[in-house]
């Protein structure tokens, strides 16, 4: 079987993870309980479009519409920091989806080549799931590489 060309990133997303207040403030303000795991890729040959899979538990479930949110935010370990991409709200405890630069919407910086960037910079970079009971963030995962 061929090996990918692509980077697989993974994160481990808990609610002991989230920050107060936007700064290295350690209290915890998403549910300890909640948790949850995501998966990001590129695709074989398209260097603009990049994937993504996420999966929560224990963590109140609602439609898009009514808080449910997934974003990846710039921003290492202990720091908050601008979303750089809308991910799909797991409102049913998963959702996937692909995104493309130049989409409206879907890269909120518009960097041209944000898709390398963040396939190339996992340790600066987290993922956020938002929902009505936490809607500064439930639960929070900072990238990382997956083990091959």
């Amino acid at each position: 079987m061929p090996k990918h060309a692509n980077t697989v990133l993974e994160a481990v997303l808990a609610g002991r993870e989230k920050l107060a207040g936007g700064t290295i403030d350690r209290r915890i303000v998403g549910d300890p309980n909640d948790c949850g795991e995501a998966c990001v890729f590129g695709v074989d040959g398209d260097p603009s479009t990049l994937c993504h899979g996420l999966s929560v538990d224990r963590i109140q479930r609602a439609p898009v519409a009514g808080g449910m949110a997934g974003h990846m935010h710039e921003g290492e370990r202990g720091e908050n920091g601008p979303v750089v991409a809308l991910l799909a709200g797991p409102e049913e405890g998963n959702a996937a989806d692909c995104l493309t630069e130049g989409e409206p919407g879907e890269f909120p910086t518009g960097e041209s080549r944000i898709v390398q960037y963040i396939l190339s910079n996992p340790a600066q970079l987290c993922l956020n799931v938002h929902n009505p009971a936490d809607p500064v963030g439930a639960i929070r995962g900072q990238l990382e590489h997956a083990a091959e």
